[in-house]
Formats: structure tokens, sequence, C-alpha cells
């Protein structure tokens, strides 16, 4: 999976003057429906795709629709937006930070 598959993303240029400021650093929030519960189960991972791989991880912990976007808004405060992405997408981006990193020991 790549970028091609989130719209949202098309015109985004990695080789932008711009990408300095963002050092590589990528933060990906996950929610995902709990079967047992009405809450969503929801994970973040902070992100160095440049070295690191996964710098940070958040356990996933139950939280309500209301929680999740005063949670999000929180999670998100350090970038000028975000955007919502497939979950094939934010699955490709947490492994493949993590594999890239493996790479280098």
């Amino acid at each position: 999976m790549d970028l091609e598959s989130a719209p949202q993303w098309a015109g985004l240029d990695p080789g932008a003057s711009d990408a300095e400021e963002v050092r590589g650093l990528v933060a990906v929030l996950v929610a995902a429906d709990s079967p047992r519960s009405t809450k969503a189960q929801v994970a973040g991972f902070l992100l160095d795709v440049w070295c690191l791989g996964v710098k940070n991880a958040l356990a996933p912990e139950p939280m309500s629709e209301s929680r999740l976007a005063g949670h999000r808004g929180l999670y998100f405060s350090a970038y000028e937006g975000h955007v919502q992405v497939p979950a094939g997408l934010a699955r490709a981006l947490v492994f493949g930070a993590a594999a890239y990193a493996r790479g280098f020991g």
C-alpha cells in the first residue's frame, strides 16, 4: 500500500522544503470498534520515518466517541492538521517504519 490510495495526500511532495520542518515525524492514531463494548480501542504511534522507526507507542485504551474526538485533537495538536487514511495505510506506515529502522540494525 502507498500514498496513491490516500487521495488527501496526492499533492504532497516529500522533497518539498517544508519537509525539513517536519523532520520525518509522523503521528498515527488508530481507533477500532470493540466487539465487547460501545467504546473504541485507540492506540497511537509516533514514527520517525527517516531512521528510528517507531519512537513511541501508546497501548490500546478504550474510549467513548466523545473522548476520542478530544483525544484526536490533542494527539495531533503539534501538527498543522491531520488526514484520515485507510487502516491498511496506517498499518503500512507503522510496520514500514519499523522494518526500515530494523534494516539499519
